[in-house]
């Protein structure tokens, strides 16, 4: 409980040290800000002129990529954006490998004009905040599930993880398993499903994660693999099935797949808004650093522009935020961390003292 001599002395440490918050939010989060979502690196041929607008332009389709949710880039839609590319340039420097003769082009977007251009095309934004998503991949190639830890499967890894920075999505990978003690099944019935048998074994725990990826690879002939993957969200799993060559499966089908069913459920059309004011209180608080960590937290959050006391009581503070996002994101947002727990929607109400 916090006692009126503790909350007027909040109030006077907000007022003078208000910038200082950006370091105390809190660190154990199952959201993570993606960085470099305005940068791409490309292969050129070339240093001419000519050479760097096609880098340039190329360069912008993957930013495009990244920043939008879809994986064509928002297709035809941004093909006037893609002609002028170059205008949208804000630096750009050449990367050379000492171990080959291949030239790369690293290019970085003006962030504020390309937004306001896509918003203009009423095209979605797909924002920093994105959702950790724990990988566990299983690999049979005729002698029973194996855990891809030996360096064997680093390629194999690798495909994953160069196909999720591709597309803007942070992964990370579960370590070595006792496989007779897991006991994954990745299509078993709804009384035991994927989610519930991973975090049975500890690995939900272990690997806070918004988003858990079971991926089931069968070499069957050949260069040929069967795969099964299944995306727990929320509680909710999708089911594939694909078939196929190693690499064409593990990028086109299964990374992308994922990123796909996560964008659609989290990205929301951001069209040109003025900014919207959610009220919502805090309860549960019994120190002051909490308060401000709380204050930091959100005030971080994407297209969050200002964060506000607007009155404090006994056992509850009742904040302003000023948002450009809309009710559903900013919850959406928010529920990514597991710093805050929602005990109400109507109003917006977060409980401090219960959180996970």
């Amino acid at each position: 409980m916090i006692v009126k001599s503790e909350r007027n002395r909040i109030l006077r440490v907000i007022r003078v040290v208000i910038f200082s918050l950006w370091g105390l939010a809190p660190a154990s989060l199952m959201a993570t800000d993606v960085a470099n979502l305005y940068t791409a690196e490309v292969l050129t041929a070339g240093k001419s002129e000519e050479e760097l607008e096609e880098a340039v332009a190329s360069a912008l389709k993957s930013v495009l990529v990244k920043i939008t949710g879809d994986a064509s880039g928002a297709g035809n839609s941004v093909s006037v954006l893609i002609d002028g590319a170059m205008s949208f340039l804000e630096r750009y420097s050449y990367i050379e490998s000492s171990e080959t003769d291949l030239v790369y082009l690293s290019a970085t977007f003006d962030q504020s004009i390309l937004n306001s251009e896509l918003t203009t095309l009423e095209i979605p934004i797909w924002g920093k905040e994105r959702p950790n998503t724990l990988f566990k991949v299983l690999v049979d190639r005729g002698f029973g599930y194996e855990d891809p830890q030996h360096e064997q499967y680093d390629p194999l890894l690798k495909m994953f993880s160069e196909r999720a920075r591709y597309r803007g999505l942070p992964i990370k990978f579960s370590q070595k398993q006792n496989f007779e003690k897991v006991k994954i099944e990745l299509f078993s019935s709804a009384d035991s499903g994927i989610k519930e048998n991973f975090h049975h074994e500890g690995l939900g725990q272990k690997y806070p994660s918004s988003c858990i990826v079971i991926v089931n690879l069968k070499e069957t002939h050949g260069d040929i693999w069967e795969a099964s993957w299944s995306l727990s969200i929320g509680g909710e799993d999708t089911q594939f099935r694909s078939e196929g060559e190693l690499i064409d499966i593990v990028t086109s089908e299964i990374v992308d797949s994922v990123v796909d069913r996560i964008a659609e459920i989290f990205l929301e059309p951001i069209i040109v808004r003025r900014p919207e004011v959610i009220e919502m209180g805090i309860i549960g608080l019994t120190r002051s650093t909490e308060f401000l960590g709380v204050l930091a937290y959100l005030s971080k959050l994407d297209l969050v522009d200002n964060v506000s006391i607007s009155s404090m009581q006994t056992e509850q503070i009742s904040l302003t935020v000023s948002t450009r996002k809309s009710r559903r994101e900013l919850l959406q947002s928010i529920a990514f961390g597991n710093h805050l727990r929602l005990v109400s929607e109507s109003p917006i109400i977060y409980d401090l003292s219960n959180r996970n």
